[in-house]
């Protein structure tokens, strides 16, 4: 755009840029609706289960992940995930005559 000042004699001009900012009007997706895997009841702790990934199609977005729920809350103290990259861990021994499975919910946020 350009802009044009005049005082009846003499004028001016001077070209303004506009630039558009991304609103944040889309919600993160996950690149998958479920993940499934296995592991044996012997997996140290600290041990990587899995990497969760999520994309965001708004630009400049930071993505933030963290355990959410889980069918049995017990379970939530036998993982943990680091919230910048979705990677879920184990934080002890599995124990499969206890829990033969563990469902978890992961939630991602903006």
């Amino acid at each position: 755009m350009t802009v044009e000042v005049t005082d009846g004699t003499n004028s001016a001009a001077t070209q303004v840029h506009i630039t558009v900012l991304d609103n944040n009007d889309n919600a993160p997706v996950f690149s998958q609706p479920t993940y499934d895997i296995t592991i044996s009841e012997d997996t140290p702790p600290e041990t990587e289960v899995v990497q969760v990934l999520a994309s965001d199609r708004d630009e400049h977005h930071r993505l933030t992940y963290s355990l959410h729920s889980a069918i049995d809350p017990s379970s939530l103290r036998l993982f943990r995930i680091d919230p910048s990259t979705g990677t879920v861990y184990t934080t002890e021994r599995l124990d499969h005559e206890a829990r033969a499975q563990h469902i978890l919910t992961v939630m991602v946020r903006e």
